[in-house]
């Protein structure tokens, strides 16, 4: 009895934390595509507010590490770097004679720094109470294949959910992929398998096709810049020599390789820790 009635107050604790945290400004990394389906070779961090139906306001800043390649101009960040999300208030700023709202209220300013540069976003979004999550914006940044081990995270009490009576919502920023992805790890979600050889495939066929026109720096992945003997993802680096070729897709099959090694080692362990 005592072990039900420990188990059953856990359940509440739980009932009672998850709702808590399910309020929260959640990132998604991933690879940026056109309308069409085609990638550019770039990222987008896709910024959300879950759990909070009325937000009307978003305030963070997220810090990028310096090895990728972020727009910091002040007067081109919010048309090339910061795309506004679909749920971000308009207004009719660039004609109001027409009577159509269509300026995003958002506003992004670069903070350039060492080892991150830092974004910060301040956005207004639309009087929608039914609409959860809200997209709030996309950050694009460049990355030749993985060029860093330091990850994308949030300032430190940089985060504020408020809605439109200024109370505030929740003062959480969680990551929904990885923070840092592993070498080859091309969408970013902790994994090297048939998903991140699909993105490799496309970018190739895409930059050949274009007669070498069109860099997909993603998909960089050689030459690497770690010693050669190196072959664990989690430690691997690329230097990138702006093509997608032969070599490329050799380091991109080590890296899938050793990936399912480790799951394989991880699988055997469990199997004889549980005998």
């Amino acid at each position: 009895m005592r072990k039900l009635c420990s188990i059953l107050s856990a359940l509440l604790v739980l009932s009672l934390v998850v709702p808590a945290l399910a309020q929260q400004v959640t990132v998604t990394v991933e690879p940026q595509r056109e309308q069409a389906g085609t990638l550019t070779g770039d990222y987008v961090a896709k910024v959300m507010v879950s759990g909070a139906a009325t937000a009307r306001q978003v305030v963070f800043r997220l810090n990028f590490p310096t090895e990728y390649t972020l727009d910091m101009n002040p007067s081109d960040i919010q048309i090339t770097a910061v795309v506004p999300g679909d749920d971000a208030m308009s207004i009719d700023a660039d004609d109001p004679a027409d009577g159509v709202a269509e300026t995003p209220v958002v506003f992004a300013e670069a903070v350039a720094g060492s080892p991150a540069n830092g974004v910060w976003i301040v956005a207004l979004m639309k009087d929608d109470a039914g609409k959860d999550p809200k997209h709030v914006c996309d950050i694009v940044f460049t990355s030749k294949g993985r060029a860093t081990t330091g990850t994308v995270t949030f300032e430190a009490g940089s985060v504020t959910v408020k809605d439109g009576s200024l109370t505030v919502l929740t003062d959480q920023g969680a990551f929904s992929t990885a923070q840092v992805p592993k070498f080859g790890d091309l969408n970013w979600d902790n994994a090297i398998n048939a998903l991140d050889f699909a993105t490799f495939v496309q970018a190739w066929r895409e930059f050949n096709n274009s007669g070498m026109a069109d860099y997909k720096a993603l998909a960089d992945l050689s030459a690497r810049s770690t010693d050669p003997t190196i072959v664990d993802p989690d430690l691997m680096l690329s230097q990138g020599d702006d093509t997608i070729n032969a070599l490329d897709f050799a380091d991109f099959v080590l890296s899938w390789r050793e990936y399912n090694k480790t799951l394989t080692t991880a699988a055997s362990a469990s199997k004889e820790g549980s005998q």
